[in-house]
């Protein structure tokens, strides 16, 4: 009976967010537009229901959403750089070594661009060093972090359109083995 009254609980839990998500979804929540009149022109006529907003109030929700933003980046960049494996077939080894270098580079930029808001951050946030050679040196690789990542946004955007191109100018040279027909019903199994 345990299992029962925690698939109920779940059950009551999946209905009471189903109706909560269909209240928010409701447009009458919303005020209708209107034109506001000579004596109300310093009051809202319109709301606009906002369904995911981050919340930025503070300088840390704001960093913590650029930090997770540019983390999501380098996974993307990182999804390319499968191609380093010598089983991909390329159609010349300049279009492998443009694919490589390219993938190198939009995972590495979001890596640089985490490293300098973190440091911007700490600077902020007064974590860094008081005095002394620790400080010249935080300071320095601060100033070197934002200088790379202001370097790396063109050759990002530039990375990104390479591998665009490269993507569909493979396609003309696909390898006859990847037009083979696939009889799918051999890999599921399935009862007859």
């Amino acid at each position: 009976m345990p299992s029962a009254a925690r698939i109920k609980k779940a059950l009551s839990d999946v209905m009471r967010i189903l109706k909560r998500s269909l209240e928010l979804l409701d447009p009458s929540r919303n005020q209708q537009l209107s034109l506001p009149g000579k004596d109300d022109l310093q009051t809202p006529t319109m709301r606009v229901f906002i369904f995911y907003a981050v919340n930025t109030e503070t300088y840390a929700d704001l960093i913590q959403m650029f930090l997770a933003s540019f983390f999501l980046a380098a996974l993307f960049g990182a999804g390319h750089c499968v191609a380093w494996s010598t089983r991909m077939a390329f159609s010349s080894h300049r279009a492998l070594l443009m694919w490589r270098i390219s993938s190198g580079i939009i995972t590495g930029a979001p890596l640089i661009w985490i490293l300098a808001y973190v440091l911007a951050y700490a600077k902020r946030a007064k974590y860094k060093p008081r005095k002394g050679l620790l400080r010249k040196s935080h300071d320095a690789l601060t100033n070197l972090s934002f200088r790379l990542a202001v370097l790396a946004i063109p050759f990002y955007i530039v990375s990104r359109i390479i591998l665009l191109i490269l993507s569909f100018e493979e396609l003309r040279n696909v390898s006859t083995g990847a037009l083979a027909a696939i009889r799918w019903t051999n890999f599921i199994p399935f009862i007859h």
